[in-house]
């Protein structure tokens, strides 16, 4: 789908890939308006199926990478890196892919290469939705290199230990579930499980008041015992001016 965002909403062009006979003419036509000086947001979805139409158009060519053929390395990169800032006069391309990874295998050859030429990946896990949180967003395994430019170094800071918190409990989380954890055994996992909870019910949450109070909240989730203390302390010293 392309969108001209720079023109009235009656006026909205949309091309989706249906209309167009391959991701790559799509991408030419969001490159093309872009010379007009419009700002455009390509949205393409399964690249993954996009790249196995470049396996049956590869005439001759031996097939590697799990039977894609060698070129497509080469055909994502030429295709993600039509986007981005224009030069010149031309406008901005923003890209978004969307990729349904086989097995939810993150090393299968498709997602693997377009992780190392994005700026960044939302990576969306089945075992996430199937207990029933949303969006189903794999945070630790999600990432935005635009992202430690745009924030300041403690909402950085605030990020780092929820990644951490969660990554340590993904990790440790058979343990835990089964009851072989022992408490008190190691301070990294019990930091990690006292915020969990807390830090889960942050991920389905929306940010209706923006990034200033979204990250507030995220500071409460990391901090949950301290702000039971405080609700409790709040709610005696009511008692006593009451």
């Amino acid at each position: 789908m392309v969108e001209n965002s720079e023109i009235q909403p009656e006026e909205n062009q949309f091309v989706s890939s249906e209309e167009t006979e391959d991701v790559i003419e799509l991408s030419d036509i969001a490159v093309g308006t872009t010379q007009e000086d419009e700002e455009i947001i390509e949205l393409t979805e399964e690249v993954v199926d996009e790249a196995m139409g470049a396996v049956s158009s590869a005439a001759g060519e031996a097939t590697n990478l799990r039977g894609y053929p060698a070129s497509t390395g080469a055909w994502i990169a030429a295709l993600c890196e039509r986007a981005g800032p224009g030069t010149g006069a031309a406008g901005d391309i923003t890209a978004v892919y969307s990729v349904l990874v086989a097995g939810s295998d993150m090393e299968e050859p498709i997602a693997d290469i377009l992780r190392g030429v994005l700026d960044g990946h939302i990576v969306l896990d089945r075992a996430i939705a199937e207990r029933g949180r949303f969006p189903a967003v794999d945070v630790v395994r999600s990432v935005s290199r635009s992202l430690p430019d745009v924030a300041t170094p403690h909402e950085n800071g605030l990020i780092a230990a929820a990644r951490r918190h969660l990554g340590v409990y993904a990790r440790s989380e058979l343990m835990i579930q089964s009851g072989l954890y022992v408490p008190g055994s190691d301070k990294v996992v019990d930091e990690a499980i006292a915020c969990h909870t807390s830090l889960d019910s942050f991920c389905t949450e929306a940010a209706p008041h923006g990034p200033k109070a979204a990250f507030c909240a995220l500071q409460r989730a990391l901090s949950p015992k301290s702000e039971g203390k405080r609700d409790a302390t709040s709610a005696g010293d009511h008692r006593v001016r009451s």
